[in-house]
């Protein structure tokens, strides 16, 4: 019944999601399964969308998480650096030298 809103829901100046971010931070805040809005997966039956564990979670769901913003930060570091002479494996291989993740969770994220 919680949702990645929990970062933020006390605003600037209160809020984890806001202090990070103001402190040199990227922020991405994510929401597993059963957790509004699920209309945004794509999903075979809607059956299959229930049909998950602790363990599909940490298997599945987190990867998806962590590729997302390995992804995202690929594209920055295009749009930042002059990139012309570089092939997209030796993009990837700079960003993975130069991207440290820290995860926060709490509940069932955590």
């Amino acid at each position: 019944m919680d949702t990645n809103l929990t970062w933020l829901v006390h605003g600037p100046g209160e809020s984890l999601g806001f202090e990070t971010r103001e402190s040199g931070y990227d922020v991405f805040l994510g929401n597993y399964r059963g957790v509004y809005p699920r209309k945004l997966a794509k999903w075979n039956e809607e059956k299959d969308y229930w049909m998950y564990s602790i363990d599909h979670i940490a298997r599945y769901d987190i990867y998806a998480f962590m590729t997302k913003i390995f992804e995202i930060k690929i594209k920055e570091f295009k749009e930042i650096e002059d990139c012309k002479d570089l092939s997209d494996d030796q993009i990837r291989k700079i960003v993975r030298e130069k991207i440290k993740i820290n995860y926060i969770g709490h509940s069932l994220g955590g």
